[in-house]
């Protein structure tokens, strides 16, 4: 399954594992899945910036 578009790829293996480590029963957390958009937009803003800076 390929992930969402708004969603960036995890390069890390921490990352990879808090992005993969959604509960296997009944379904995903709300509240940790909008905590995960909001750094992976945080990340995404930083690495803008940053190749802007370059």
């Amino acid at each position: 399954v390929l992930p969402a578009p708004m969603e960036p790829r995890p390069r890390s293996r921490a990352q990879l594992q808090a992005h993969c480590g959604q509960p296997a029963r009944g379904g995903r957390d709300p509240r940790a899945f909008s905590a995960r958009q909001a750094q992976g937009r945080q990340e995404a803003a930083g690495t803008a910036s940053a190749a802007r800076q370059a």
